[in-house]
């Protein structure tokens, strides 16, 4: 409950002007009053009188304005602060009157409102809690473009700190698409911490009597994305261990029974034989080990040190080291892009060979790459004339490849290197026949 402070009440205004009123009167009173009882006053002392009396009327006139210009002035000052928004201002020393009671209840509406914007900051401060727990971008923008407001996830896809954003442009943030975006559309989002597709909800709220939009953000990819990667890393690490723990005594012992089986004296035909036997059996347990390890490396691809690397030259160098003569490269404008030049060096050579091996089962020798620049992201476009995608929701899980003797993991680790590094990657049917990689990766700002 709000507590006031009991007033110091002061001589009431309107007795205080009745008593400055009585001044100017009494002095002619006592001035008369005289003379009808002891006669005419000298003419020295008259005038001395006079003058005094004229003194005092213009002190008592500065006096008068004084008490009615001050309690006025400070009520304006008092009305100016709260209509400012300064609520800690009160008026001390009321009189007991009906201007005490105007200046008592303007300190009272003074409480009221310091204790509703007490109140005001706190439930802003509770809905920021509240929303900075979420797992979804939230952005207020007002009418003009500018962010009005934001919670930690948006933050961090933007990698800034909250007060360093609030009242910056979405332009200027890249998130020209959100503004004027429709509610429940999937859109395409460039943020500086990653790339994926957002379900953005479209609200309208009014703050301080100004229209603001509220938009909330769900990665629709990465979450589920990043959970199945997890689960598959768990699975590998698993299975890498049980094997090897198998594999290796198996090696061991077939090349051990190997060398005794050539020094033991017997049927040349049933020795060949045997130690065939034994030869297959340390080469098929040499490749299930060499694929065991293949696999380990999607557990253990290290985080990206990222830099500024050309494209072109990134590009360039992998198509001179895997170069068959199919390879037709169209550059497109030249950009540098944020990223771990070695990591994407290796994604290149998975997409290019795929794409080579995919030209070889259907007997085509055509590969063209090209990139455009899309906004905050460079976009590589590798195009091969094989029989494309047969199994789109198939094509990015370990083990599954529709190659003779693949391993199903090149597509994968790809994957797993564009988005470690801000980008994308995703494979669809190109019109006509054959396939087409898109790759985004971030420009350098």
């Amino acid at each position: 409950m709000m507590k006031f402070k009991v007033p110091v009440r002061r001589t009431p205004f309107s007795l205080q002007l009745f008593i400055l009123g009585l001044y100017p009167v009494l002095p002619v009173i006592a001035l008369v009053a005289y003379e009808r009882m002891f006669g005419r006053l000298n003419d020295d002392l008259f005038w001395l009188l006079v003058f005094l009396y004229l003194l005092s009327l213009g002190i008592l006139a500065v006096a008068m304005w004084r008490l009615c210009h001050d309690p006025f002035h400070t009520l304006a000052n008092m009305v100016s602060s709260l209509h400012q928004g300064d609520y800690s201002r009160r008026i001390k020393g009321y009189s007991s009157d009906a201007l005490g009671v105007l200046q008592e209840e303007i300190n009272r509406l003074a409480d009221i409102l310091q204790g509703n914007r007490f109140a005001a900051e706190e439930a802003i401060r509770r809905f920021q809690v509240l929303i900075d727990q979420l797992d979804f971008a939230i952005l207020g923008v007002d009418d003009h473009q500018n962010l009005s407001m934001l919670n930690d996830y948006a933050a961090k896809l933007l990698q800034q700190t909250r007060p360093n954003l609030l009242g910056k442009n979405v332009g200027g943030l890249g998130l020209d698409d959100l503004w004027g975006s429709s509610n429940g559309r999937t859109l395409w989002l460039r943020f500086p911490e990653r790339s994926s597709r957002f379900l953005v909800h479209v609200n309208r709220f009014r703050e301080e009597g100004r229209s603001h939009n509220l938009f909330m953000l769900s990665d629709v990819d990465n979450p589920l994305r990043e959970e199945e990667r997890n689960a598959w890393k768990r699975l590998i690490r698993v299975l890498g261990h049980e094997l090897n723990n198998s594999l290796t005594p198996i090696i061991s012992l077939s090349q051990s029974l190997r060398s005794r089986v050539e020094r033991v004296d017997m049927d040349e035909e049933r020795k060949s034989s045997a130690l065939l036997a034994l030869d297959t059996i340390s080469q098929r347990a040499q490749g299930l080990n060499r694929f065991v390890e293949d696999y380990a490396r999607l557990a253990k691809l290290p985080d990206p040190v990222r830099q500024e690397v050309d494209l072109e030259s990134s590009l360039g160098r992998v198509i001179q080291l895997v170069d068959d003569g199919s390879i037709s490269l169209h550059p497109g404008i030249a950009c540098r892009v944020m990223v771990d030049g070695d990591q994407v060096g290796q994604m290149w050579v998975n997409l290019i060979r795929n794409a080579i091996e995919a030209n070889q089962e259907a007997g085509q020798r055509k590969v063209e790459i090209s990139w455009v620049r899309d906004g905050l992201d460079a976009v590589v476009r590798i195009d091969d004339c094989g029989p494309g995608v047969g199994n789109g929701e198939n094509i990015f899980v370990p083990f599954y490849s529709t190659k003779h003797g693949g391993s199903g993991i090149g597509l994968v680790i790809s994957r797993q290197i564009a988005e470690a590094n801000g980008g994308a990657l995703e494979l669809i049917n190109r019109d006509g026949g054959g396939c087409r990689a898109i790759v985004r990766l971030p420009v350098v700002r």
